[in-house]
């Protein structure tokens, strides 16, 4: 019997060993349809990021600061957008979808929704080495908006579910 543990153990650690290497090959971020008054908060990326020009929701990588927790995912977010537009989110967050992109390095995406009554708005100040602008857009204008990314409109679709 203790033999058949030390297997079971073995193969649990096999198991997480290799769950590691692959959680090592993908970068994970999350991004946050920040919503006030039917409009949503909308960053356009600058010229020193990936996606320059491109329109999306404020957003960013999953890192090690944000500790090791049963809630990254949203202490990352807070993390990100508190950096990136200025606000500590103090509204829930609500998941709404996780997308995979890329195909030399491979992006784990989770986007959440957050409907801004406690939030002051009035601590919007941008990262302007990330983000050249911001906007206040509806669903319709996103959508129709032509430097909207791929993802921003999959978003704003997936809300509206």
């Amino acid at each position: 019997m203790a033999q058949q543990n030390e297997s079971n153990e073995e193969k649990e650690t096999e198991t997480l060993s290799a769950g590691e290497r692959s959680a090592a090959r993908f970068i994970n971020f999350v991004e946050c349809a920040i919503e006030h008054k039917g409009k949503f908060l909308v960053i356009e990326r600058s010229a020193s990021v990936p996606g320059a020009g491109q329109l999306t929701f404020p957003c960013g990588k999953v890192d090690e600061e944000d500790g090791v927790s049963y809630n990254i995912l949203p202490a990352a977010l807070k993390r990100e957008v508190k950096e990136e537009v200025g606000l500590t989110l103090r509204d829930p967050l609500v998941y709404i979808t996780s997308h995979f992109v890329g195909k030399q390095v491979p992006v784990l995406g989770v986007t959440f929704h957050c409907c801004v009554k406690k939030t002051d708005l009035t601590q919007l100040k941008i990262a302007e080495r990330e983000i050249s602008n911001y906007f206040w857009l509806t669903k319709k204008e996103i959508l129709k908006h032509p430097r909207s990314s791929v993802l921003l409109k999959k978003g704003i679709e997936a809300l509206s579910k």
